[in-house]
């Protein structure tokens, strides 16, 4: 039956795939750009302003202290439809590089590309849609059995990025860390239709904000509360069917808006005379066209300090 389902919500998030997937392509290719610039720089001295500790030089860097790859994590992967968008902005990402460093007299840039993606989901019977989408994208698949290993799988020479998927929640920090997943692990944390249906949106975003190194991102596509305020049908056609859909859709909300908890999520130390943790740099809000009243969408992109 699980398996069943899985197919059936594989075919039906075709259509909205195509529609979202200009948006996701443009922001996960700034994401990769930011997490690249934000967490490479120097390996042993702070990102320029950003006040945070810089992580000291391990053998995950090279001998000019940038890092031999971005590692990815997909929080609520599902069936990882966008696994192809993210290897395309990794390429547009390693193309900049190339591009810029060949027009200038500078260094070359620290933008790196993909080096591994760590899908995390509570649906593991939606990991074999994942690893086949994995795969088709040009991503090395590893089993259960290789979580501290990670063997390079070579074609043509070059290393294949590698990808691996974990049954668990992101309903917390600990959770996720008990899933093997440490702090400051990771470059980039994707969150894509999953904070409408998480039981604590701001716990989740706090466990990424978690596994991000200082000036990693968490780049987040989700669908919202309509925030048009003369848009009174809409508002009480996502009030009414609120209950309704927790029902049907795995506990998803048609009232929840993101934005709001991820600017909690930057106040939340100040009081203490620390930083923030997290600082909104995008806000995007679009409609998807035929989606009803789940419709009103939001992208954006928040950078760990």
């Amino acid at each position: 039956y699980k398996s069943y389902f899985a197919s059936v919500m594989a075919t039906i998030m075709k259509g909205y795939e195509a529609e979202v997937e200009p948006v996701k392509r443009a922001l996960f290719a700034e994401a990769l750009r930011k997490a690249a610039a934000g967490t490479t720089l120097g390996r042993g001295a702070p990102a320029a302003g950003s006040g945070a500790p810089g992580a000291a030089a391990t053998k995950e860097d090279d001998d000019s202290g940038r890092r031999r790859g971005l590692d990815v994590l997909d929080l609520g992967c599902g069936a990882l439809p966008h696994a192809r968008l993210l290897l395309g902005g990794s390429s547009s990402v390693s193309d900049s590089s190339s591009s810029s460093s060949s027009s200038s007299s500078s260094s070359p840039s620290s933008l790196t590309p993909i080096r591994s993606l760590i899908g995390v989901d509570s649906n593991a019977f939606m990991f074999p849609f994942a690893e086949d989408a994995a795969r088709e994208a040009g991503f090395a698949v590893l089993g259960p059995l290789a979580k501290e290993k990670e063997e390079e799988e070579q074609q043509g020479g070059t290393p294949k990025p590698t990808a691996r998927f974990i049954q668990a929640s992101a309903a917390s920090p600990a959770s996720l860390a008990s899933s093997g997943i440490p702090d400051e692990s990771v470059d980039l944390v994707l969150c894509t239709l999953l904070l409408c249906s998480v039981p604590d949106p701001s716990q989740t975003i706090a466990a990424a904000a978690a596994a991000l190194r200082p000036g990693g991102v968490v780049a987040f596509v989700e669908h919202t509360f309509d925030p048009d305020p003369s848009h009174r049908l809409m508002r009480a056609t996502q009030r009414v069917l609120d209950p309704l859909q927790q029902l049907l859709a795995d506990g998803c909300h048609l009232t929840r808006d993101p934005v709001p908890l991820f600017e909690e999520a930057g106040r939340g130390r100040e009081g203490e005379g620390q930083l923030p943790l997290l600082r909104l740099s995008k806000v995007e809000r679009f409609c998807v066209e035929g989606g009803g009243f789940i419709a009103p969408h939001v992208a954006g992109l928040a950078v760990k300090l």
